[in-house]
């Protein structure tokens, strides 16, 4: 019997590792109710990682928002997605180089929430 006709193809081990590995980390984000709320809004989630690679810089709203390329959601709905995630103490705001220019930061809680599950996914967990 070949491959195709025990109904095996080629790969499928390879697949269903990476299908467990991602569902290891989309249930590592659910188990913390703000990391499922961010990453439940695709845009808004790709908006979130674009903040945090901006650091303590900060980035302001409006670009965090034309950065994102995700067509899940529209700018306003990120906009509140974003607003939600400040309530929740994800995101703080700073002055940027203009007064008037808010900028969003990371807050620790979200670093601290978010890294260990960026981490395990990409890296195999923090080296000790």
């Amino acid at each position: 019997m070949g491959m195709a006709e025990d109904g095996h193809v080629p790969g499928n081990q390879l697949i269903l590792e990476a299908v467990g590995a991602e569902l290891d980390y989309l249930r590592q984000l659910g188990a913390n109710e703000n990391l499922a709320f961010a990453c439940s809004n695709l845009s808004a989630y790709e908006a979130l990682l674009v903040i945090i690679q901006n650091a303590e810089r900060g980035i302001p709203v409006y670009q965090a928002v034309a950065n994102v390329r995700t067509p899940f959601s529209g700018p306003a709905g990120v906009i509140n997605r974003l607003k939600g995630l400040r309530s929740l103490g994800l995101l703080e705001e700073k002055v940027g180089a203009k007064k008037s220019q808010v900028c969003l930061v990371p807050s620790e809680q979200l670093l601290r929430d978010i890294y260990p599950v960026l981490s395990a996914r990409h890296h195999g967990g923090w080296q000790k």
